[in-house]
């Protein structure tokens, strides 16, 4: 049987978890008899190579996309800086450019919101972590609207002040004028989306990073615990401490259940 080869994209703040499990998974798989030949080739990858530094802190070595040559399964690992890899060009030029001659295109957890901005998921049924499907169903109606740019912006600042009347001033309307386009091409209120992305980066942070919760707060643009606490209870009927202690990884100081 052909050898065939397996490439793992990771960015920097991608998970170690989202990476170490199938990469695991094809390594024990290549454990064949003895002199038989595995039957995967595996590849860590990343746009430029070299170390990646890992939301852990942790550095792991890859290879340059460019130079991987021919390729049977891509997988795009997740983490937190995801939504900051769906907004490299490079990468996302990559993927879209190389993934009609791959057999299989995938993606760990988070993963699909790159695979998305490759553009490589409409008309298809996708799924991602339960706590970001809500949000990349959002964002698929969102990119109906024409609003991908500003949701692309609040997404890098979400410690700021996002009422209604600084979106419109961002995308030069009034304010009423926004409010009402907005509703009527994405269905829903700018507010639902704002607090969306803000539970959907708060929530990634008490799973993956060692951050208080006072900072991951203020980081989200809840502006203080107590915010983000009503949020969480309101949108997923759990505290923020209870959350970390039940999805928080390993590697990040969390309870792993």
């Amino acid at each position: 049987m052909q050898q065939r080869h397996v490439v793992f994209v990771v960015f920097p703040d991608a998970l170690v978890l989202d990476l170490s499990g199938p990469l695991a998974a094809f390594e024990l798989s290549c454990e064949t008899s003895e002199g038989a030949a595995p039957p995967y080739s595996l590849t860590v990858a990343s746009v430029a190579g070299g170390l990646v530094r890992m939301s852990s802190g942790l550095e792991l070595m890859s290879q340059p996309l460019p130079g991987v040559g021919e390729v049977d399964t891509l997988v795009v690992v997740g983490g937190p800086g995801v939504h900051m890899a769906a907004r490299e060009p490079h990468l996302l030029a990559w993927i879209s450019d190389r993934a009609g001659g791959i057999r299989r295109v995938c993606s760990v957890c988070t993963g699909a919101f790159v695979l998305a901005a490759a553009g490589l998921l409409g008309g298809r049924r996708v799924v991602t972590h339960w706590g970001s499907c809500r949000l990349l169903l959002a964002l698929q109606a969102a990119d109906d609207g024409g609003f991908e740019a500003l949701h692309s912006w609040i997404s890098d600042h979400l410690d700021q002040d996002l009422r209604v009347e600084t979106l419109a001033e961002r995308v030069s309307m009034s304010p009423r004028t926004f409010a009402r386009l907005y509703a009527a091409r994405t269905g829903r209120t700018p507010a639902k989306v704002v607090e969306e992305l803000r539970l959907d980066a708060a929530r990634r942070a008490l799973e993956e990073t060692r951050q208080s919760i006072k900072e991951i707060a203020v980081r989200c643009g809840f502006a203080d615990e107590e915010r983000m606490r009503r949020a969480f209870r309101r949108r997923l009927g759990v505290n923020p401490q209870d959350y970390r202690g039940k999805f928080g990884s390993i590697e990040a100081g969390g309870v792993a259940r």
